[in-house]
C-alpha cells in the first residue's frame, strides 16, 4: 500500500487475521480491553 492510502480498522483486522492463519500463528481481539471503539489486538 502507498502512504497516499488508508485502510479502515476493520480491513487491517481482517488482513492480520489472514495473516495469522496463512502462519499458523494465533491472532484474536480482546473487545473488553479497550474503550469504546477501542479493543487489543493480540498477535502470536
Amino acid at each position: 500500500m502507498s502512504e497516499n492510502q488508508s485502510m479502515k480498522g476493520n480491513e487491517f483486522i481482517r488482513k492480520i487475521k489472514k495473516l495469522a492463519k496463512k502462519r499458523g500463528i494465533e491472532a484474536y481481539i480482546d473487545k473488553k480491553r479497550g474503550k469504546g471503539s477501542h479493543v487489543t489486538l493480540y498477535f502470536g
